[in-house]
């Protein structure tokens, strides 16, 4: 509770004051187009080439960012705010996040695929081998949802929930009160922090990676209502 997601004011655009309006809703985004634009290839020209120190000279180059191997757990931090021209202050993006909740793939931005579509060669970034059940190929780039911090409020203020994998149920941690939601109410939150599980071989969660996987959520020591089973007796 408290701060936005950054450190920064924002009012008349949000339309804090009376008779200012709101902006228009932002188009959803999938977080696959995130994660397209996040490795996408940027050409390096003019201040920014690369010197060669083979030739002696600057030449036009490209970069690209990927995965050279993955955790158990997979902590991704959405960017809801941004700095236009002409503003003071920083907005937060209001967009919708269409998110993936049963599985997700990080095979095709990981290094040696990336490498090997380029080049033709498989083994040109595998320059030692993954760590047991890691990424870099096989079940260990494919994770599903465990958990999603969702923010509500403006840059001045606002409301941070977390939603929360229980087995086949989803709970909603709002302070001290935990309720059990659907899975609709999770994909539509405004996401502002996603975390996945890697899947094991059999298709679950892998051990290292489960959060309260078969087991009772913790205890807050707060009593809560009582609404769908989640009230005083599990916090």
């Amino acid at each position: 509770r408290g701060g936005g997601p950054a450190a920064a004011a924002d009012g008349a655009e949000l339309g804090a004051a009376p008779g200012v309006s709101k902006a228009p809703p932002e188009a959803p985004v999938t977080f696959g187009a995130c994660l397209r634009q996040y490795t996408r290839k940027e050409r390096l020209r003019e201040g920014n080439s690369f010197f060669c120190s083979r030739c002696g000279g600057y030449s036009n180059s490209c970069k690209q960012l990927s995965f050279r191997r993955l955790p158990p757990v997979l902590c991704f931090h959405i960017k809801r705010f941004e700095h236009l021209p002409g503003m003071a202050a920083a907005r937060k993006v209001e967009a919708q996040l269409a998110f993936p909740v049963e599985h997700l793939d990080m095979g095709p931005l990981m290094s040696s695929e990336i490498v090997a579509q380029r080049y033709g060669s498989p083994g040109v970034a595998a320059e030692e081998p993954p760590p047991a059940g890691g990424g870099g190929g096989g079940r260990g780039t494919h994770y599903r949802l465990l958990a999603v911090v969702s923010h509500q409020g403006t840059m001045a203020g606002g409301h941070y929930m977390a939603y929360v994998r229980h087995g086949p149920r989803w709970l909603k941690c709002n302070d001290a009160c935990v309720t059990e939601v659907g899975e609709a109410e999770v994909r539509n939150c405004q996401a502002y922090m996603l975390y996945y599980g890697q899947l094991a071989v059999g298709g679950g969660v892998a051990p290292d990676a489960g959060l309260w996987e078969g087991a009772e959520p913790p205890r807050t020591g707060a009593p809560g209502p009582a609404a769908n089973g989640y009230g005083a007796e599990h916090g």
